[in-house]
């Protein structure tokens, strides 16, 4: 099977696929944290770091490696050694490369991440989830900023695309650029910590009661978003969190958009992220986004398919002189062979 390599980014991290022949070393004991699963030039790839990449990919997915069939086990294992071995191999290439770009890259990333929390516990508490501390974060950040730059430094952007193909594009793919109805609401948020006994919770679902009894009492829903809602972003727009889109959020705050009808206050319910209630000042039907609007959107899209092939043929020339070898046997990671 031939060497096959691709690079996509999504939401700004570092995904890689690969399909490579793997070769089996024979170690009777593969399932040792010292073996070496993968090495090339100055890169050893041991089990050890293998099952460690996992644990943190599993934790990440939600998934128990009891859940997991060992055949598919063994071929997470060859697809998490790849992925780990072109981007430490990248990264060599790298060196230091524009530490000072990095490091602004990696900040505004995790700033990025930390914004769909709301607030710092919450954020720290889903990092715990995962098994990651915020300077580990950071740190894989880092590594995945600097692969970026170095692709951006290798890779030379595509040329700009001219509009009658951006045009065709619009024209033969109406399904993308249909946009479900929306309507626009402000909120008030209450945390309640992931596994709070019952007196806490009771004592939140106090505190959201009476700052809806407010509001219904006439009183503005800006300033009481303002003073009690703990989503911050929000809050400190009087609540406001633009158009939402149907699909778009939790299944229990979809609902109860969708349910309130404009200049409404739907009453008290519960996400994952604590108790809310909500208003909605505004509905906006389906419709199609106008070309000029989507024309960006395209333009992005086909170049970025186009830079992907850039990168793949880097990628491919880099583990092509690396000489890549593997020695991953074929086992479920208790030392039993899959079948």
């Amino acid at each position: 099977m031939r060497s096959r390599y691709m690079y996509l980014l999504s939401g700004g991290m570092l995904v890689l696929v690969c399909a490579v022949l793997f070769l089996s070393r024979g170690d009777p004991d593969p399932s040792s944290p010292t073996f070496v699963v993968a090495e090339a030039r100055g890169v050893k790839i041991t089990r050890g770091d293998l099952d460690a990449f996992k644990a943190h990919f599993l934790e990440q997915h939600a998934l128990q490696v009891d859940q997991i069939a060992p055949a598919r086990l063994a071929q997470m294992d060859r697809q998490l050694a790849q992925q780990r071995m072109v981007e430490e191999l990248l990264l060599n290439e790298a060196g230091n490369i524009n530490e000072k770009a990095i490091a602004f890259k990696a900040d505004a990333q995790m700033a990025e991440l930390r914004s769909h929390f709301p607030n710092e516990q919450s954020f720290e508490e889903q990092l715990a989830r995962t098994k990651m501390t915020k300077d580990e974060m950071k740190k894989e950040l880092v590594r995945k900023a600097t692969i970026d730059e170095l692709l951006k430094s290798k890779v030379p952007p595509p040329k700009e695309l001219p509009t009658e193909t951006l045009e065709k594009y619009y024209k033969d793919h109406p399904a993308e650029f249909a946009q479900p109805p929306a309507s626009r609401g402000s909120h008030v948020l209450v945390v309640v910590p992931p596994g709070a006994d019952a007196t806490t919770k009771a004592a939140k679902k106090k505190i959201i009661d009476a700052a809806r009894a407010r509001v219904m009492k006439k009183e503005d829903f800006g300033k009481v978003a303002q003073e009690v809602s703990e989503d911050k972003t929000s809050a400190s727009k009087g609540g406001d969190l633009g158009f939402i889109a149907r699909g778009t959020m939790p299944p229990a705050f979809g609902k109860a958009v969708f349910q309130t009808k404009v200049g409404e206050v739907s009453p008290v319910f519960e996400t994952q992220y604590g108790y809310h209630f909500l208003k909605i000042t505004e509905n906006k039907p389906a419709s199609r986004m106008a070309f000029d609007q989507a024309k960006d959107i395209i333009s992005k899209k086909l170049t970025n398919i186009e830079r992907q092939k850039g990168i793949n043929e880097y990628i491919t020339g880099v583990m092509k002189s690396a000489n890549v070898t593997y020695h991953l046997a074929m086992t479920t990671g208790k030392g039993k062979p899959s079948k």
